[in-house]
């Protein structure tokens, strides 16, 4: 039963969605573009601080069309399912990695009807429902494909998008400026504990 107006979509048909390659352990380098990992996801936001890295000519070359953009909502769909984060463009350059499924809507205007979708219980339930795997869980694009959700008139749609997008745009303030304290933080400690910068000469 769904409310009148409303109708059943695959989930396909309005999402587009994206599962990162599998990137292996000696691809890694020490400097270059950041990947992520199911680990870097937590509390919907991405601690890229710590992330591996593959050399740049991997990530502007074979996996070109695997670097994450502003406003793709990435997911987890192995082990921990349903950790989810909104990309920001503080995180870029980075790269989509295995067991990390990337969402976008089909139309911009509808990112706040798929954040709210993704994050609920009724997506949760659903991969785990669905997920595979006798050591781990194991959710991806194939189960994605069989998947149908209730969309609301465009009406509707669209008053639910307005309101849920400005909500968006306020969390990603507050993520930006808790970022920038924090890059800020990490670059004045060192020099006040190595006496390179004086306490004093901050108070003045």
């Amino acid at each position: 039963m769904i409310p009148e107006g409303w109708n059943i979509q695959s989930i396909s048909s309005i999402f587009n969605f994206q599962e990162g390659p599998g990137i292996r352990n000696w691809q890694y380098v020490n400097n270059g573009t950041k990947f992520i990992n199911i680990r870097c996801i937590n509390n919907d936001i991405i601690n890229i601080q710590n992330a591996n890295m593959i050399s740049d000519e991997e990530a502007q070359g074979k996996y070109a069309h695997f670097m994450l953009k502003e406003n793709d909502i990435v997911i987890s769909c192995s082990g921990t399912l349903g950790r989810k984060a909104l990309v920001l463009k503080e995180y870029l350059p980075l790269c989509l990695n295995t067991s990390v499924i990337r969402f976008t809507p089909r139309i911009n205007r509808q990112l706040g009807f798929l954040y709210g979708y993704l994050g609920s219980s009724l997506f949760l339930n659903k991969q785990i429902e669905l997920a595979s795997g006798s050591v781990q869980a194991n959710f991806g694009p194939i189960h994605l494909k069989g998947m149908s959700i209730a969309i609301p008139d465009n009406n509707v749609l669209n008053q639910f998008s307005d309101i849920v997008n400005s909500i968006i745009q306020k969390k990603k303030n507050i993520i930006s400026e808790s970022l920038r304290l924090t890059n800020l933080r990490d670059s004045i400690l060192p020099k006040l504990m190595s006496g390179k910068i004086k306490i004093d000469k901050l108070n003045s």
